[in-house]
């Protein structure tokens, strides 16, 4: 068990699903894959915000767990 899940694994599933549905025609949506370790998960999510900000704001690398962490979009 994940000690940072606070619902089990079907019921993530579930909401994964809704949201999904939910935002299935927004131009702008991005869907970030699951991992098994939650900290390369939110990583990858914060490289998509950091790749919505201003071109003059991207510079600065995002690190988490002191590494960078890059996305392909």
């Amino acid at each position: 068990m994940d000690p940072l899940r606070i619902e089990s694994a079907a019921a993530a599933a579930e909401i994964d699903a809704r949201i999904l549905q939910v935002w299935q025609g927004h131009p702008r949506r991005t869907v970030v894959e699951s991992t098994t370790d939650f900290f390369d998960k939110a990583a990858k999510a914060l490289e998509v915000l950091r790749l919505e900000m201003p071109e003059c704001c991207r510079h600065h690398e995002i690190p988490i767990l002191g590494r960078p962490i890059a996305i392909e979009r």
